[in-house]
């Protein structure tokens, strides 16, 4: 069942990943705490890419799909803590009057 649904889906990711990547890039960027919003978006979602490519190489090449997504489970689930921390280190060293702004573009941006 995995080798059947995972591939559309990683390729949908990665069919649309240039395009999106290029929209983050250009997104306008007036202060040193959106600059470093951005840098980390598009670092996540390159790593993401990087991480989602070596899975679906190894479910073309494994003989138990279950373990490889397992292991990109446990390597996601350690990305997003990461991003977690790095995103609330950038939110707490805005000043206080472009908080709502970086909170409306991160909602407008990544849904």
């Amino acid at each position: 069942m995995i080798r059947t649904r995972l591939p559309p889906i990683l390729e949908r990711f990665f069919a649309a990943y240039p395009r999106t990547h290029e929209q983050l890039s250009r997104l306008p960027m007036r202060t040193a705490g959106g600059v470093a919003l951005r840098a980390l978006v598009l670092g996540t979602y390159q790593s993401q890419r990087r991480q989602l490519l070596q899975l679906r190489s190894k479910l073309a090449n494994e003989g138990y799909a279950w373990a490889a997504v397992l292991r990109w489970s446990e390597g996601n689930a350690a990305a997003s803590a990461r991003f977690n921390r790095r995103l609330s280190s950038i939110l707490r060293t805005l000043p206080q009057r472009q908080q709502p702004a970086v909170n409306r573009a991160i909602t407008q941006s990544l849904g």
